[in-house]
């Protein structure tokens, strides 16, 4: 455990730098940010500080959302500015320094698109990958050239989506959005349980919020089966979702929370059970999808009723790109 020590007793940067390795060694990123920060301001010229502070913002974005997202919700997006700043400011301390330049382009492909640095990263990518210093930085600075190629073709698709007026061109444009690498397919539950299919077709510069619930035959909310992260942490600020937020008053949430899900087939189960773990008995019941992208401002809120008397496969055409497909059946394992 570091002692934490008031800003005003420390002097100088080099005790500011000390105490930030300290809270970097023990894995208390926040509070090495903060040190490194007021070092940064007393020793600007310093580049291994300098790299050193952007590793700690980027250690403290790799721990998702936490509570702190309910209190200030621009956190996270202060973090990516930030970081962006920072390894900005290594590439002018070492402007020769190919590894320097690279690191800055490698994160910033994977940095939200409000940062406003892919096309500065993509220059930078292109020119390492045809003359840097060595093999090892021409082949990566390829790999992440890639990606921010691909990254920019996302975003076109995005706007040519979200200024085409008619549905039936929305709908052709599907095949050209690109899915996510990663789909959602949780490990099935013991018993019988409902097995929900959700294809999400549009895909916007950041992955969108998302919602998947149950409600009875009267729409009483019954569980969440999953919600996006962002969502779920500041619950009421949000506007999102407001239709899950309505419903849901975010009971019983933290176990179906993940991270947000993009373009492409994702699959959820429900075990038949409340919020509350209790047996849920009724043959009928609805379920919901919800989305919202940004900043392309799309949002639809989607249903399937269900009624397991008559059947054990169901499907709801939303005849939308937002929600292509939304199927559920009942299953065994």
């Amino acid at each position: 455990m570091v002692k934490k020590i008031p800003p005003k007793e420390i002097k100088n940067s080099e005790d500011f730098f000390k105490k930030a390795m300290d809270y970097l060694n023990n894995q208390n990123y926040q509070e090495a940010v903060e040190n490194f920060r007021m070092a940064s301001k007393q020793d600007s010229s310093n580049l291994k500080l300098h790299l050193l502070y952007a590793r700690a913002l980027g250690n403290l974005a790799q721990q998702g959302y936490t509570d702190k997202i309910y209190k200030d919700v621009t956190n996270r997006a202060a973090i990516a500015h930030e970081v962006y700043k920072v390894l900005s400011h290594c590439v002018e301390l070492a402007p020769n320094d190919d590894e320097v330049r690279f690191l800055r382009a490698s994160v910033g492909v994977n940095l939200p698109f409000f940062v406003n640095c892919l096309d500065e990263v993509t220059l930078d990518l292109t020119n390492l990958s045809k003359k840097g210093k060595t093999a090892k930085i021409q082949s990566e600075a390829k790999y992440y050239l890639k990606k921010a190629i691909e990254k920019k073709k996302v975003y076109d698709l995005a706007e040519k989506g979200f200024k085409e007026k008619s549905e039936a061109e929305r709908k052709k444009l599907l095949s050209q959005f690109i899915p996510a690498e990663k789909f959602t397919k949780p490990e099935k539950p013991a018993g019988k349980c409902l097995q929900i299919n959700l294809k999400l077709g549009y895909r916007d510069q950041i992955a969108p919020q998302t919602a998947v619930w149950i409600e009875d035959e009267n729409k009483n909310y019954i569980a969440t089966i999953y919600v996006s992260g962002f969502a779920a942490h500041v619950k009421e600020k949000q506007m999102n979702l407001p239709r899950w937020a309505e419903n849901s008053k975010f009971k019983k949430i933290e176990t179906v929370t993940g991270a947000s899900i993009n373009c492409g087939e994702h699959q959820f189960y429900w075990d038949f059970t409340n919020y509350n773990g209790e047996k849920f008995n009724s043959k009928k019941f609805i379920v919901k999808a919800e989305i919202c992208h940004w900043p392309h401002v799309q949002y639809l809120n989607q249903s399937m009723q269900v009624d397991l008397n008559k059947n054990t496969e169901f499907y709801s055409n939303g005849d939308n790109y937002l929600i292509p497909e939304l199927t559920a059946k009942v299953i065994s394992n």
